[in-house]
């Protein structure tokens, strides 16, 4: 989902990700909330028999890191100063 690369002059490597498609409502939900994060990463660790080492703090810090709008997606590229990374293909 996170495929595409940013960065500030459009040059790897990336410093950013940004969503290659329409994020479904639950996700973003999931992503606006740490709290809410942490128990869904808790829940699937569960699921799989897994012991989750990320804390709830981890998930705020990530929280904190993103950048979640409802901007089409060149607005809020340039409201962030990234630009997409592009790679130049062997001749």
């Amino acid at each position: 989902m996170y495929i595409t690369g940013l960065s500030a002059d459009g040059n790897e490597p990336a410093t950013h990700y940004i969503s290659s498609g329409t994020m479904q409502v639950a996700f973003i939900n999931l992503l606006s909330d740490a709290s809410a994060t942490h128990a869904a990463a808790e829940q699937g660790a569960v699921q799989q028999g897994l012991t989750l080492t990320a804390t709830l703090a981890d998930c705020e810090a990530i929280r904190m890191q993103g950048d979640i709008s409802s901007e089409p997606a060149f607005e809020a590229m340039s409201r962030l100063g990234l630009q997409i990374v592009t790679t130049e293909e062997p001749i």
